[in-house]
């Protein structure tokens, strides 16, 4: 599968990768164990623990070598998606930092939009890992997928308890101040609107426990022939109560042939003034004392009506909503449901900073607490360092706990928890640990560098790593990381991307290019031996395309060259006058060339050999024609006394290019004026 993807602004193709088969292993349990680690994230399997522990990448004895170096499609999509928000939140904090205009209680509502983008994205994560299990027919990718899943709908769940309870902070249980859009504090008690925080719990445990396959039920039972025939009718109705949603248990009520009999009637009654229902508490305004004394006398009513019930179900119905801590422990089936039933029935008025104490109660009934109920129990208690350690612990990967204590951090509900042997807060400690299980992903490098962005503590260091690191398999990539060198101020790690890039243009015979980028680099030694390699290739026959004339140009600006790198360049311009047909100016640039004494043997003699046939087309006056055979008569004079034997062919191009110029000499002087050829 391909899909095109959009990372750091970039449009990029991403191939969906397949699961991994290993040729050749027929007896797995005997031979899995003969492995050893390569770089990164390669695994080499051999045949034997002899091939394993030999130092030899003989295709005889290595078995399979692959790379986990992947990651599905959804996968990438949440990492793409939630870096994009991880670096918004970093602005709009640099931005509250710089600017007085942003209000506290403004930031606090940005992040809450943030929390939410997350956890919207979370849901469509695993909506599309569902969808990709069902359609999925590898057994081993379906494990997998749903191992994901599944761990993804419990983050979302924490993630969405830290925001009720971490992240909304300042609100009371009973009352969220921010409805009345900062005017609260002039409010008196009597006044306040009635929007109670656990409506955000109803909400929570509605959604990771049961609430939709409840409105599945209900649909179903109001559409049958016969509803209060239904096995769920009267569960149905109860667990609608427990969660104060009485509305779905006064239609579910409607619907029993007993309704207009005065019992069914009071009790319908009864369920429309509950005084802490959803309905009831979302509408009007009522101090703490007036919910108190509501519910007290509600709940007389509801034993009242008890007394005279002569039906079992209604008797256990009208038990739990008089608020019978037996009828309450009885008919919830966790902990945290009972915690809000309690509240809705028993402590509707209960502050925010009380309610871990009535958590606490209700563990007391449900004995075995898992590490997700004790996650669930720190966030309650405000203990957001203690949630977040055992978020760490109980996940497999480091995705909610690097941006939810991000998240919680700007929030300004984390404290300083500097983790024991080293010398990182949670936020990096947890940014740092994420990061590293996105490099095992090549692709996610640049990313990865921008959570780094926003480390204070650590994140140069490891940019510097990461970068250092980079395969830098394209022009494109190389570009990406030399700019971030740049930005950040990475001097050594700029030399070094840049001397990397430059060796990866030599292999692949790119001389020009890496000349330029060798003195962007600095190195000027090895920007001699790459202009010395250069005119070999010349000599040889190499012609440098307008590419390498566009660089040649950049680099001669630069008044600071190498000799070897300035000659190469006069060089170059020389064969640029040959290459147009221009002989006369070529002719008396390789004169000056030759008479500079940099010219290097071999290429004094591919100069010979270039001038000698255009000297007769040449238009050069007797002075410039002369000048070229005391060069000449001097290179010969200096091979002659020079210990290196001077082989045949050289001798017989020195003697011809020596007559030829004799000869041109001679023909010059006798040329009349306006003759434009010395052979005429």
């Amino acid at each position: 599968r391909e899909e095109k993807m959009e990372i750091d602004g970039e449009e990029e193709t991403y191939r969906d990768p397949s699961h991994w088969t290993i040729p050749g292993m027929k007896n797995v349990k005997d031979q899995i164990q003969n492995f050893r680690w390569g770089f990164g994230d390669q695994l080499s399997i051999f045949s034997s623990p002899k091939d394993r522990n030999s130092k030899s990448k003989s295709s005889n004895s290595v078995v399979s070598t692959f790379s986990w170096n992947k990651c599905s499609l959804e996968a990438k999509k949440l990492f793409c998606e939630s870096h994009k928000y991880f670096v918004d939140i970093q602005r709009l904090s640099q931005n509250v930092e710089e600017s007085e205009e942003i209000s506290h209680k403004k930031f606090s509502s940005k992040l809450l939009q943030k929390s939410s983008l997350y956890r919207a994205f979370i849901t469509s994560f695993v909506f599309s890992m569902q969808e990709s299990i069902a359609n999925s027919s590898e057994s081993i990718a379906k494990e997998e997928e749903i191992r994901v899943s599944e761990q993804f709908q419990i983050a979302n769940l924490v993630w969405h308890l830290a925001e009720i309870f971490l992240l909304n902070s300042d609100d009371n249980l009973v009352v969220d101040k921010s409805f009345s859009d900062g005017e609260d504090d002039e409010m008196d008690e009597e006044s306040r609107p009635n929007n109670p925080v656990f409506f955000k719990l109803i909400e929570w445990i509605d959604l990771y426990f049961g609430g939709g396959e409840y409105l599945n039920t209900f649909a179903e039972i109001i559409s049958s022939n016969s509803p209060s025939d239904h096995p769920s009718y009267f569960d149905l109705m109860l667990k609608f109560l427990l969660r104060g949603q009485a509305n779905y248990s006064i239609k579910l009520l409607d619907l029993h042939p007993k309704k207009n009999e005065i019992e069914h009637k009071n009790l319908k009654k009864l369920l429309e003034n509950m005084p802490t229902s959803i309905e009831n508490l979302s509408n009007g305004y009522q101090s703490d004392r007036e919910i108190m004394e509501s519910l007290h006398l509600w709940r007389k009513d509801c034993l009242t009506l008890k007394k005279d019930s002569k039906e079992d179900w209604m008797n256990e119905l009208l038990e739990v909503i008089s608020g019978s801590e037996k009828g309450l422990v009885d008919k919830t089936d966790t902990w945290y449901e009972l915690l809000v039933a309690k509240m809705i029935y028993q402590e509707p008025t209960l502050q925010r900073a009380e309610i871990h104490q009535l958590a606490q109660q209700c563990i007391a009934n449900y004995p075995s607490l898992t590490k997700l109920d004790e996650i669930f129990l720190s966030i309650m208690e405000f203990d957001s360092a203690k949630a977040l350690l055992d978020c760490f612990e109980f996940f497999d990967d480091c995705w909610l706990v690097a941006h939810l204590t991000d998240l919680l951090h700007h929030a300004n509900v984390l404290d300083s928890y500097v983790l024991e042997g080293t010398n990182t807060d949670l936020r990096e400690y947890f940014i740092s640990e994420y990061c590293s299980q996105l490099l095992t992903n090549k692709e996610m490098w640049q990313i990865c560098i921008d959570y780094f962005t926003f480390c204070p503590t650590v994140g140069r260091e490891f940019i510097q790593e990461i970068l250092e690191k980079t395969d830098l398999d394209s022009e494109r990539k190389f570009f990406k990381v030399l700019d971030i060198c740049k930005k950040l101020e990475f001097g050594e790690q700029e030399r070094n991307v840049i001397n990397s890039f430059a060796a990866q243009k030599m292999q692949h015979k790119q001389y020009v290019s890496a000349l330029y980028w060798v003195l962007q680099g600095g190195d000027v030694a090895r920007a001699d031996q790459i202009a010395d390699r250069i005119l070999r290739e010349m000599n040889e026959g190499l012609i440098l395309d307008s590419v390498h004339s566009d660089l040649f140009l950049q680099l001669a600006s630069d008044p600071s060259l190498p000799s070897k790198v300035a000659f190469l360049l006069q060089y170059f311009s020389l064969e640029q006058l040959r290459l147009n047909q221009d002989h006369t100016n070529y002719c008396r640039a390789a004169i000056q060339l030759l008479g500079s004494n940099k010219i290097p043997q071999p290429l004094y003699l591919q100069l010979c050999r270039n001038v000698i046939p255009l000297l007769a087309v040449s238009q050069l006056s007797t002075l410039e024609i002369q000048q070229l055979m005391t060069i000449h008569t001097n290179a010969m004079l200096s091979h002659r006394n020079s210990r290196r034997e001077v082989n045949e062919e050289e001798q017989k191009l020195m003697e011809q290019t020596r007559l030829v110029m004799m000869q041109n000499m001679s023909r010059s002087i006798l040329q009349p004026k306006g003759s434009n050829s010395l052979f005429r």
